[in-house]
């Protein structure tokens, strides 16, 4: 049997604390919460302004622009899939390019002067990266 020691009370416990171990618990934490809590500011278009943009159904008999296939999925139209037409006039999925739409940042409410009163929200199509500008403008 052992000695036992008459100041010795139960096993020792130290406390002392990594900072570094701290600091990455308290910024996953932080990642964790973000990642509940989704977005802060609003981005994106909502869905009723997406609904304001153009859309059909794809017909491979009628259809008239050279464009054939969507450049977010590189997947060829195919008959009856909703197209959606940006003011580029660049057609894509509409379930493609209206996620896309959702997630684009938005400017800030000051930053887009419009022509009729309502603010511009000046976007670029995946496509051409081309500045829509007054194209889609909040008017209706």
């Amino acid at each position: 049997m052992l000695p036992v020691s008459p100041t010795a009370v139960g096993p020792t416990i130290s406390l002392d604390l990594d900072v570094d171990d701290v600091e990455m618990e308290n910024y996953e934490a932080l990642l964790n919460l973000a990642e509940r809590l989704g977005e802060a500011k609003p981005r994106g278009l909502t869905k009723a302004d997406i609904e304001h943009l153009p859309s059909y159904r794809f017909n491979p008999e009628s259809h008239q622009s050279e464009q054939t296939l969507c450049v977010v999925c590189f997947s060829d139209f195919e008959a009856r899939q909703l197209l959606r037409v940006l003011p580029c006039n660049h057609e894509f999925h509409a379930k493609c390019v209206d996620k896309w739409l959702k997630v684009l940042p938005v400017p800030a409410v000051g930053s887009g002067v419009a022509c009729c009163g309502y603010r511009v929200l000046p976007f670029g199509c995946p496509a051409c990266a081309g500045c829509w500008g007054q194209a889609l403008c909040r008017a209706g």
